[in-house]
């Protein structure tokens, strides 16, 4: 009942639990509102069922994420870095990494974020998310075909991204 890793599974599964199709948009809005709920009660009991589990890198990891969805970027940061602190892993520390540099993104601080999305990059190479925000810090700085390149990166894994076409788009556009 208080193993963290089959918990932190049930509350993973939870979240991505699709509502039934036959439900109006309201309702599937409540059914996910009640998994993310339900998700978030699985997560805080692993965090809280042995002393050894608040320096958790995965729990950590995943309420830091909860955290920066609801704005609270600080608890975020504070949690991703302890995640990292706590963790040899390299896939967790660039989980970690990607916490930290999108908190660091959303308050505006775009060199720090840069510097976190390129660690978490060289942590794990094949880590598609920290390249998406990677490119955008590189568009910050004007450096256009080095964002070009990272969401190059991301398009030949997920070549019909909406978004990352539509970023990479705007780029080309504006670099000629």
């Amino acid at each position: 009942p208080d193993n963290v890793d089959a918990l932190m599974g049930l509350a993973i599964l939870e979240m991505n639990a699709d509502p039934p199709e036959d439900l109006t948009e309201d309702q599937k809005e409540d059914v996910r509102e009640r998994a993310v709920a339900s998700a978030l009660k699985l997560i805080e009991r692993a965090y809280n069922a042995s002393p050894e589990n608040k320096n958790n890198a995965m729990v950590l990891n995943h309420l830091a994420n909860h955290f920066i969805i609801r704005g609270e970027l600080d608890k975020a940061y504070t949690l991703a870095f302890l995640a990292y602190q706590n963790t040899e892993v390299k896939k967790m520390r660039a989980e970690s990494c990607f916490h930290i540099a999108r908190t660091h993104h959303m308050k505006g601080q775009f060199e720090q974020a840069h510097k976190y999305y390129e660690y978490a990059t060289l942590y794990w190479p094949e880590y598609l998310l920290p390249q998406i925000g990677l490119g955008q810090t590189l568009i910050h700085q004007h450096k256009l075909s080095e964002a070009i390149a990272c969401l190059d990166k991301v398009l030949k894994v997920h070549p019909t991204s909406y978004e990352v076409r539509k970023m990479l788009g705007c780029v080309c556009a504006r670099s000629g």
